[in-house]
């Protein structure tokens, strides 16, 4: 076996010098390219891939985070709602609150509102606002933001879901601060140099606060 193989070898060999000069440099050349691709690829996927993921998630977590609180606020302004139309306090003779009571209808609304205008939002990101400069990629602060820029875009917007969250904190002697939270999630797939990219979005944003006076105990 190891003998035919040598004669296999001797083979190539005596044909690779029986080629004519043109021909040899032509092979030299494609092996040459073959052996950079193979370096270039390896590169891409071991080194420049994972820095550009995590670049281009950033960017785009933060722009979106934004994106999610500003549809927050544009909701409530625009509609003009406060506390007392998200929940209902239901107070005793003495004037202790003793239950709390979601208007669930406008709750409701006002979520699908919000969902509706971040897919919207993030939908029409601009790949300039997602772009990642050549030199932020090398790590070093000194290049960073320089050179040309690596165009990422929305690829789909997989999911937008939101649900409510309260938080109580003390507020003073017998004062309760209570606030209620939207939470909303995107998850997001973004593209950049034929590379797919998951995402996942959460940021917590407050909807509507009251600060409650009286004993809190058993009312939530």
């Amino acid at each position: 076996m190891c003998w035919n193989r040598r004669r296999y070898l001797l083979y190539l060999r005596r044909r690779f010098y029986t080629l004519r000069c043109g021909d040899r440099l032509r092979l030299a050349c494609i092996a040459i390219t073959l052996v950079l691709a193979t370096g270039l690829f390896y590169l891409f996927h071991t080194w420049i891939c994972p820095v550009l993921e995590a670049a281009a998630s950033k960017q785009a977590t933060d722009l979106i985070t934004e994106r999610i609180c500003t549809a927050v606020d544009d909701c409530l302004t625009n509609n003009h709602l406060s506390y007392s139309d998200f929940v209902s306090l239901q107070t005793d003779w003495t004037g202790n609150v003793n239950s709390l009571t979601k208007n669930t209808a406008a709750n409701s609304r006002f979520k699908r509102q919000v969902i509706d205008i971040v897919i919207e939002q993030i939908e029409g990101l601009d790949c300039d606002e997602l772009s990642i400069p050549l030199g932020n990629l090398t790590g070093q602060t000194l290049l960073s933001g320089y050179g040309p820029s690596i165009q990422v875009e929305v690829y789909s917007v997989e999911s937008v879901t939101a649900d409510y969250s309260s938080t109580f904190t003390a507020a003073g002697t017998n004062r309760t601060l209570h606030t209620l939270h939207l939470n909303v999630t995107a998850q997001v797939q973004l593209i950049s140099l034929g590379e797919v990219f998951h995402i996942t979005i959460n940021s917590t944003v407050p909807v509507a606060e009251t600060v409650m006076i009286g004993n809190m105990s058993g009312s939530y």
